[in-house]
């Protein structure tokens, strides 16, 4: 599986941390009331992890992405975020400061552009269509054991299962287009399955509901999110996927710094299309 596609399916899971406002019962109140309080935080930093493991003789082809972040919407005209992600062992920085543009640094050099206030309306649209989907796929809420942060943070952690033709029918093809309009058509996942359809492409990976795990602090706060599910992969068999998304600090100061030197484009869209052909 490309490196790019298994990002984009990275960003489909990190987005559940920004579900609020949904109607699940039960235990799944306790989720959506930790998401709700989370998602009205200033500030926040987050770390974590995404990994496929492949079983028996094809264990060399494992995929590990390793990632942490920080963002600031304290002042909603110029929201601020960085993420720092290694995919692979190549490493790549992305950060917004502040000041209208977005930078992307590569092994092959550092590029930055202007955000596509255009798309704005397009983004939000797009993105209540995939919280919507990720409501309705997720269900059969319970308690499951405590779990710890690696800042020795013990959290009440509830477990949920993920519906696989939910997810396959009505998510990816969400994410899909949210993914679409946040890029200007350079970061959907449309030509990822080579003719087939991203519903179909799906089914044939995600064979097993995926489990869920929430991670709730003592003062309500989600500060963990995790997923573990099995996939088929023609070239590799049955492989193990795994992600964990921790909120490591909420609310606390976070600094952003621009990258000197960087080679200004025109476009979200030139941005990417040069980052993808590694800057030529």
């Amino acid at each position: 599986m490309a490196a790019s596609s298994v990002a984009a399916l990275l960003l489909a899971a990190i987005s559940l941390f920004l579900l609020s406002g949904c109607t699940w019962t039960g235990k799944g109140k306790d989720v959506a009331d930790a998401l709700q309080k989370t998602g009205e935080v200033k500030t926040a930093m987050y770390a974590g992890s995404f990994s496929i493991q492949a079983k028996g003789n094809a264990g060399s082809e494992n995929m590990e992405i390793i990632f942490n972040g920080a963002a600031d919407d304290s002042n909603p005209a110029a929201p601020r975020m960085s993420m720092d992600m290694t995919i692979m062992g190549q490493r790549m920085s992305t950060v917004a400061p502040g000041d209208g543009n977005i930078y992307i640094t590569t092994s092959a050099g550092t590029y930055g552009a202007p955000y596509n206030a255009t798309q704005t309306g397009a983004q939000q649209n797009s993105f209540a269509g995939v919280m919507g989907s990720l409501e309705s796929a997720i269900g059969n809420f319970r308690e499951a054991a405590a779990s710890t942060t690696d800042q020795g943070l013990t959290l009440k952690t509830i477990a949920a299962d993920g519906n696989v033709g939910r997810i396959c029918g009505k998510v990816l093809p969400a994410f899909s287009a949210y993914s679409n309009a946040s890029s200007a058509g350079s970061g959907s996942l449309k030509g990822l399955g080579k003719g087939t359809s991203i519903e179909d492409m799906c089914r044939q990976l995600l064979k097993k509901d995926p489990t869920l795990w929430f991670g709730i602090d003592a003062d309500g706060y989600l500060r963990m999110i995790a997923m573990k599910a099995t996939l088929s992969v023609m070239a590799l068999g049955s492989v193990d996927m795994t992600m964990r998304f921790d909120v490591t600090s909420i609310n606390q100061p976070v600094t952003f710094h621009k990258p000197s030197n960087a080679k200004m484009l025109g476009s979200q869209a030139d941005l990417a299309a040069a980052v993808g052909s590694g800057g030529s």
